[in-house]
């Protein structure tokens, strides 16, 4: 009879540590723990089996960086909120001011490891704050056109581009 209960009792402390092991690795895996020091070229997150894409940069870091960004060109700026955005079957982190200005930076995937970064080019718009361009595409930004009754306009779209390695690319 003891060594029955001692076989249950060594069962059940193997599968609750089975478990618990799971469930914070899955936890682990998208916790909110990186520092941000740019908005272009570092980590900011992990890709999940199901392609979607987990944000592991601090709500804090996000913010202050991208804060940054937007008062290099009004230094009266506050930022209002950023988000994950899918354009064109593309991802990208995209952030806005209260001056009604828009930065969009390209989402890199290292499909080996699942890390995602950000690109090395911002590309900034007032105008294409809505839609109609104005996101980084490589080095440079799509063409900025807020109305397609306009084609000749070009808009107000402003690229900062740094270099540097691809991010997506181990060494």
């Amino acid at each position: 009879m003891k060594k029955i209960l001692l076989l249950f009792g060594i069962l059940i402390i193997s599968l609750s540590c089975e478990s618990d092991e799971t469930n914070s690795d899955d936890s682990q895996m998208f916790t909110r723990n990186i520092e941000l020091k740019s908005m272009m070229k570092a980590q900011v997150g992990k890709i999940d089996n199901k392609g979607i894409i987990h944000l592991t940069a601090t709500d804090a870091s996000i913010r202050q960086q991208a804060q940054m960004f937007l008062r290099k060109s009004d230094e009266n700026a506050n930022l209002t909120e950023y988000h994950v955005e899918s354009i064109d079957d593309k991802e990208y982190l995209r952030w806005s001011g209260d001056n009604g200005r828009v930065a969009t930076v390209a989402l890199i995937i290292n499909p080996q490891n699942g890390d995602v970064s950000l690109g090395e080019t911002v590309c900034e718009s007032n105008a294409c704050s809505d839609g109609g361009g104005c996101v980084p595409n490589g080095l440079y930004c799509t063409s900025c056109i807020p109305n397609p009754a306009l084609p000749n306009y070009k808009g107000d779209c402003k690229r900062t581009t740094t270099g540097g390695q691809d991010p997506s690319i181990d060494p």
